[in-house]
């Protein structure tokens, strides 16, 4: 989504009285600059922000035995992602490619199928009771599944997952 541009009306020098001095732009103005310093001052580095990342759909369910995580990745290999656990922390991150696929020609008109693309990352931190070692990923049909078990063990390693 692009945001609006902003436009500056010239300030008028001399005025008879105070309705025809008063301008509603420049107090739109006005608020824009102090939402821009605020934005500034919560995120300022979102200049610098990578604007093709995307983060996939998560959900998180706990079991007795331990939670599991599932992110949906759609057209995606298990050879795009990248699964690490470190500092607690669960990171789920890879990339994909535009791939345009060209429809059947129906009454004349060609149908052109765009996919997502770019970059992604996902990261949630986990619970203190998760035993890092024990830590297994499986993806199918578009949705990878991260196994969190239960157990007192922690390490930083790398997930490797299968296909079921």
């Amino acid at each position: 989504m692009a945001l609006p541009l902003r436009y500056h009306r010239p300030v008028p020098v001399q005025s008879q009285s105070y309705a025809s001095t008063w301008d509603p732009f420049s107090e739109i103005d006005d608020l824009w600059s102090r939402m821009t310093n605020l934005f500034d001052q919560v995120a300022p580095d979102r200049a610098t922000r990578d604007t093709s990342a995307w983060v996939p759909v998560v959900e998180a369910e706990e079991h007795d035995d331990g939670y599991v995580v599932k992110a949906e990745l759609p057209g995606l290999k298990r050879e795009d992602v990248d699964i690490d656990v470190r500092d607690r922390e669960l990171i789920i991150r890879g990339e994909t490619t535009t791939r345009d696929e060209e429809g059947k020609e129906s009454t004349k008109t060609e149908t052109m199928l765009r996919r997502r693309s770019g970059s992604f990352y996902y990261r949630t931190s986990l619970p203190a009771d998760v035993d890092t070692k024990s830590i297994t990923a499986s993806m199918r049909d578009g949705v990878l599944s991260v196994d969190l078990p239960r157990g007192q063990e922690e390490s930083a390693r790398k997930v490797e997952i299968t296909s079921e």
